[in-house]
């Protein structure tokens, strides 16, 4: 139990760790991070310029409470000395947080920093630029004291380094974590009984990788290819996973998973990957998906506020997988997109009628070839079991016939006290499905439902009172109306609703995605702290930093030519 909790407080800060890597500090010249990454490398991160971490911080609510600050605090003496070595960092990394200053003085960061992430086969690597190497070892030290867990000072061709053993030493393979700094750079990686000397010496920046990422043009590449720019870019190759899992040595990776899970032994768990079989199959595979990256469209950062869109790419090269996918997309709606002036949107846009046949597309492309890897045939077997549903698939793109996409949006909102109880005072709003022929689409809802059935709606785009068909709560002042606009069944309520609503009948459908969802935290909580005034009753601590909290979100689904691309938007700004 002592070495699963160490291990999750370890992944823990390093998650921690890892988020302060968005941020930046000029490197020496004479030491490049990246001639020390091997190109073969799983798993890679780097803020490859300087970030404004102080900047950022400074567009940052405090998060914490006084409630979880005082819950940290009893949770800090455990009596496990690793367990309260890393608590004691952890609650210092949240106390720090409250104030930029304190927070780049804290951990000896300048204004703006770089940061690396990587593993060395199964090793990983943290680098972080530092100013002032002082306040690592200080903050080091207090963790000591309060925990009463010590370290070892190591020495690697006259760098020095701190080790913590995180196993017993009942143990006979020793797992230490190393903390150095050279060269203006805070090192944190495990050195184990798979590390040989020259590896350790590689995660210490005294060895140059033999082919490394700084000349192997990886970054250039998904750089252009998804046009990032260059202040993160990030990546999970595929391929090289692969190699790691069906072969005993075609790289790192592989060879330190040779050496966890020996051949010879029953307790081989890659035992059944690593088969002439299972290298070929999984190999095509990954060379059909061959990463996942990850990297900034913008990036601005600034002392009053902070931009950020962000995009990951799942990327393929399976042009029949890429074109089913494609026929899915839908439409969603103008006003859906429109994060800046709604407090809330969400869109489903899926072209109903190329379900059935892009399910079964993607059955047919997951069931060929017929797989000899017993995990992949495991697999197959359970995508077999879909094809009974595409029948039930077939029916149901029948009954919805022609319908591109479902979207909502809330536009504005208000709340007011009324004697003893709050009411909805107004609501901006609407619900719309896109489709070929909305007019066939609200007759397939009436089938549903006996109260649709009395409505009988315009051609002209007028809007039908629903209020007649279901009363309404006293404590909700609105008065929806549904009608036909253009290509859309719209349901909307309030004057912003309505406008959004007529605008929709100029708009025709186009496939321009699958998933939208966005929200403005201010717009929303407004409205809520304003009646929580008006009742005479407070928000709960743990909401209230959000009164000054200026931040909307944003976040997308669809498929481009190069594959699956999830892209979010973030703007903060906090009002002093």
């Amino acid at each position: 139990m002592k070495k699963i909790i160490i291990i999750i407080a370890i992944a823990a800060m390093s998650a921690g760790a890892y988020l302060i890597n968005q941020q930046q500090n000029t490197l020496p010249t004479a030491y490049n991070v990246l001639d020390y990454v091997p190109a073969d490398t799983p798993l890679f991160s780097a803020q490859l310029s300087p970030f404004p971490i102080k900047d950022y911080l400074s567009t940052m609510p405090s998060l914490s409470t006084a409630e979880e600050d005082a819950l940290f605090q009893d949770r800090a003496v455990q009596g496990d000395p690793p367990v309260d070595f890393f608590l004691s960092i952890v609650k210092t990394y949240q106390a720090s947080l409250k104030d930029a200053d304190q927070f780049v003085k804290t951990f000896g960061l300048s204004d703006n920093i770089r940061a690396y992430f990587y593993t060395l086969g199964v090793l990983p690597v943290l680098k972080i630029e530092v100013e002032n190497p002082q306040a690592i070892w200080n903050l080091l030290d207090k963790a000591e004291q309060e925990s009463g867990y010590t370290h070892r000072i190591g020495n690697i061709q006259g760098t020095e380094y701190r080790a913590y053993r995180l196993n017993s030493p009942a143990e006979m393979r020793t797992i230490e974590l190393i903390f150095s700094q050279e060269k203006g750079i805070l090192t944190v990686t495990l050195d184990s009984a798979l590390s040989e000397e020259t590896l350790l010496a590689s995660a210490l920046g005294l060895r140059k990788a033999e082919n490394p990422i700084s000349n192997a043009g990886i970054l250039e590449n998904i750089a252009n290819k998804h046009h990032f720019t260059d202040q993160n870019i990030a990546f999970l190759n595929h391929q090289e996973i692969i190699k790691g899992l069906t072969t005993t040595d075609a790289n790192q990776l592989a060879r330190h998973l040779s050496l966890m899970f020996p051949q010879q032994t029953s307790k081989n768990r890659l035992q059944h990957f690593r088969t002439p079989e299972c290298a070929a199959e999984l190999t095509t595979i990954a060379n059909n998906w061959p990463r996942t990256v990850f990297g900034y469209n913008n990036l601005a950062i600034t002392k009053n506020a902070s931009t950020m869109d962000f995009s990951a790419v799942i990327e393929t090269t399976n042009q029949t997988m890429i074109t089913a996918l494609q026929s899915l997309r839908g439409h969603i709606p103008e006003y859906a997109q429109d994060f800046k002036n709604n407090i809330f949107s969400l869109g489903f846009a899926v072209d109903v009628n190329q379900l059935s046949g892009a399910a079964a597309t993607i059955l047919t492309e997951l069931q060929t070839p017929k797989y000899q890897c017993q995990p992949l045939q495991k697999i197959q077997y359970s995508v077999q079991q879909g094809q009974n549903y595409l029948g039930m698939l077939s029916m149901a793109s029948g009954v919805a016939n022609g319908l591109k996409g479902f979207s909502f949006a809330v536009i504005d909102y208000s709340i007011s006290q009324n004697r003893d109880a709050q009411t909805l005072e107004s609501l901006d709003a609407l619900v719309s499905y896109s489709a070929d022929n909305p007019m066939t689409l609200f007759s397939a809802l009436q089938m549903f439902s006996p109260d649709l059935q009395q409505l009988k709606l315009p051609t002209d785009g007028s809007g039908v009172d629903l209020s007649t068909l279901a009363v309404l709560p006293d404590e909700l002042n609105i008065n929806p109306k549904i009608a036909i606009k253009g290509k859309h069944l719209v349901v909307y309520s309030g004057k912003k609703g309505e406008q959004q609503a007529n605008l929709l009948s100029a708009e025709t459908l186009a496939k321009n995605g699958l998933f939208t969802l966005s929200f403005d935290f201010k717009r929303m909580i407004d409205p809520l702290i304003a009646a929580a005034k008006l009742s005479g009753k407070a928000l709960p601590e743990k909401a209230m930093f959000l009164q000054n909290y200026n931040m909307r979100m944003k976040f997308n689904l669809d498929i481009n030519k190069n594959g699956i691309v999830f892209d979010s938007h973030s703007s903060n700004k906090i009002e002093k």
